[in-house]
């Protein structure tokens, strides 16, 4: 479901509706976020794991906030993405 938010709020904001895709990319942050608290943080299959997830949704909703010009709001998601990211294991 997750997945499919993000998916769906990143083709509004690509049609120029970052209104719209807010508020999608918000649940599904949440959705990831109740996941990854979960499951500790591990999904049960291969790939960037839940805390990854976690980081990639924290980092789209930035973006769109940059977006609709809220970069003072945008700026802490980024940072708290960046130190998601930089907690995960490199892949090599």
């Amino acid at each position: 479901m997750a997945n499919t938010l993000n998916n769906l709020a990143y083709v509004r904001e690509s049609l120029g509706r970052a209104a719209e895709a807010e508020p999608l990319y918000e649940q599904a942050l949440e959705i990831y976020q109740r996941l990854a608290s979960q499951r500790g943080a591990v999904l049960p299959v291969p790939g960037l794991g839940m805390r990854g997830h976690v980081a990639q949704s924290l980092h789209n909703l930035a973006l769109v906030r940059r977006s609709l010009g809220r970069a003072a709001e945008a700026e802490p998601l980024f940072v708290q993405a960046r130190e998601m990211y930089q907690g995960l294991p490199r892949i090599r």
